[in-house]
């Protein structure tokens, strides 16, 4: 039976669990930490693989930066922001035109970001959105991106955001995308 809920345990994605109190009278106690275990929900989604800031790969330090500067699992009242609850490390705005297949569903919260319906497509659509407006604006300084991404009019530190990613990614606010990426 152990081995079975082990399994199981490994197997089944945490996020899509409907996790809620069980009653585990009678259980033998060996088996009571690993049941309360799988069905507590975690505090805040955990990172996909390939996103840590001792990566070589350019794309990796700049989205890992990003998410970092829009937040983190837990803020100051040990919550997590934003970005974390809506499973969006880039804090995307919710995008009018429609998404990809593979992102689907993709709703929007009452502020316009995009909630997607794993952490795991918020990064990898982050990823993408990157790619896409390095490739469409070469010539971009990482200035100028954060002044599309992340605009003053939006309530932003535009200029702050893109010194701390330029910081992360070991270059300066002027160095171009092509530069950057390639």
């Amino acid at each position: 039976m152990g081995k079975i809920l082990n399994i199981l345990m490994n197997i089944m994605p945490r996020t899509k669990l409907n996790y809620k109190k069980i009653d585990i009278t009678g259980t033998p106690e060996v088996l009571k930490d690993t049941i309360t275990a799988s069905t507590t929900p975690t505090e805040a989604p955990v990172a996909p693989q390939g996103t840590s800031m001792d990566s070589e790969n350019p794309l990796i330090l700049f989205c890992t930066a990003i998410r970092d500067f829009e937040g983190s699992p837990k803020n100051v009242n040990g919550k997590p922001d934003k970005n974390y609850k809506n499973n969006n490390p880039g804090n995307c705005r919710f995008y009018k035109g429609g998404y990809l297949p593979k992102y689907l569903p993709v709703l929007k919260d009452k502020d316009g970001f995009a909630i997607f319906p794993t952490y795991q497509l918020g990064w990898e659509y982050l990823q993408a959105m990157v790619k896409q407006m390095a490739k469409s604006h070469p010539n971009w300084t990482m200035l100028d991106f954060f002044n599309n991404y992340a605009p003053e009019s939006d309530d932003n530190p535009t200029k702050k955001y893109a010194q701390f990613v330029a910081t992360r990614c070991k270059v300066d606010i002027h160095t171009t995308l092509k530069t950057l990426f390639n």
